[in-house]
């Protein structure tokens, strides 16, 4: 932008931001206080009494504080067009924990919430363009892939899951610098569909088929067929908005969205007991390499379904349910028949958690965000594509693991840093417009790094 349309270029804080979101990837993918001590050992506390645990996130949160104080009066313009619904979910978090079952568990938690959407809210208002959510993931995700082939190479008892730890149905799959073959399963996903996205969007084929083909690597590795589901849906809707006309009829691409859902939502239902199921779906979970209890998941699903309605409006408080023995977790567990960190489905413990009101507006948060991403399919089809892709892989994951709202989760500030990009896309069309600079489907955004 020229000064004379009363903006400046904005080339601050680029290797900062950078940084910032590199870091906050690793920290939250890698085991708390950077001890593996805890590997293999699920019951374990995961906020534990390690100083480095409880400290590491402290100085990134001052780091995001401190950028928006740079940006402050940008930072106050973008307030009105953030989501509302997740700013209001950020908030009952928060207010569970007077209620809680285990007060200052969840406050806790809950400080780690407000501090990640401080993380996004002063990574989006420093050196931003349209383009820069996707870049600063798809390389910090592939940084920790490379890294975790690394670590298996060198230390292949904690990359790699054993045959004498908690789960030993789990032994040879790989968890590479994470906790847990899910969370590794996860983040190969996700990675996958950044580098697939880099692919059909980025004039650097090399690189991008690199890229993806370490993430595909990583993802077989993983033996997670969750993941290897939510990313094949997930990479088919974008596929649908960057190469098909559908993006231009709402109606015809929100069906599609609705048909490629009902895939991984009906080999989520199957497993439930229907009669006749082993006979009509039993080749399909063989496949999966599944069960008919879902990898004991079931029961668990059944324990919340049970505990749910003792407290369906307010729920027992952010994360205050799966605990160490002694706490309320124990009597699913024991259902169970098994020691789980948490119910493995995103929608059955944020309503433990946070009640019926906290999944509404949770829903609401997701219904929001995907609206706006519509609203730019005309704009770009690339920005409307990859953020309705990341939103319906967190809906999708969501059946069988738990990722909504969980600060231990890559998906959680994934889908929060896409929320605030969305929502300086939207201050930015509008700031052009007022400037008599409206972008139109002609001239699609590039690379501006400017600010009022």
């Amino acid at each position: 932008m020229t000064a004379a349309s009363g903006w400046v270029a904005d080339r601050q804080f680029r290797w900062l931001t950078a940084g910032l979101v590199l870091v906050s990837l690793w920290l939250l993918e890698l085991p708390d206080g950077l001890s593996w001590a805890t590997v293999g050992r699920p019951d374990a506390d995961a906020d534990g009494n390690n100083l480095i645990a409880k400290l590491q996130w402290l100085p990134l949160f001052g780091l995001g504080a401190l950028l928006m104080l740079s940006r402050f009066r940008l930072g106050m313009a973008l307030l009105p067009h953030l989501n509302p619904f997740l700013l209001l979910l950020v908030l009952w978090v928060v207010a569970s924990s007077l209620w809680s079952y285990d007060a200052s568990l969840s406050l806790r938690r809950a400080i780690k919430v407000v501090g990640v959407l401080l993380i996004c809210w002063g990574v989006v208002l420093a050196c931003w363009d349209y383009g820069r959510y996707e870049r600063l993931l798809r390389w910090g995700m592939l940084a920790l892939l490379l890294a975790s082939l690394l670590f298996l190479l060198l230390k292949p008892r904690l990359g790699i899951h054993q045959s004498d730890e908690s789960e030993p149905l789990l032994a040879g799959s790989w968890r590479g610098l994470t906790v847990h073959k899910n969370s590794f399963g996860a983040l190969a996903s996700l990675a996958t569909v950044f580098w697939t996205h880099a692919l059909l969007t980025t004039e650097r084929k090399a690189v991008a088929a690199f890229g993806l083909l370490i993430c595909l690597v990583c993802l077989i590795g993983a033996r997670s067929s969750t993941a290897l589901v939510c990313a094949l849906a997930s990479i088919a809707l974008m596929l649908a908005g960057l190469k098909t006309r559908l993006v231009q009829r709402p109606g015809a691409f929100l069906l599609f969205a609705g048909a490629l859902f009902l895939v991984p939502l009906l080999w989520f239902v199957i497993l439930n007991g229907f009669p006749s199921i082993d006979e009509a779906l039993g080749p399909v979970t063989k496949l999966l390499g599944r069960d008919l209890t879902f990898t004991g998941r079931v029961p668990l699903w059944d324990a919340l379904l049970d505990e749910i309605p003792q407290h369906p409006w307010l729920g027992v408080g952010y994360q205050a349910f799966w605990g160490p023995p002694g706490t309320l977790s124990d009597a699913a567990r024991a259902k169970a028949g098994w020691t789980s960190a948490n119910g493995h489905n995103g929608y059955l413990d944020t309503t433990n958690e946070l009640g019926l009101i906290g999944l509404s507006l949770l829903l609401a948060a997701i219904a929001f965000d995907l609206r706006r991403a519509a609203r730019l399919a005309t704009l770009s089809a690339s920005v409307f594509a990859l953020h309705t892709a990341v939103q319906f892989y967190q809906l999708v994951s969501n059946l069988s693991e738990t990722m909504f709202f969980r600060t231990i989760s890559l998906t959680f500030m994934l889908t929060v840093l896409s929320s605030l990009h969305l929502a300086r896309i939207s201050l930015d069309l509008d700031l052009r417009r007022r400037h008599g600079d409206a972008l139109t489907s002609a001239s699609p955004p590039g690379v501006s790094h400017a600010h009022p």
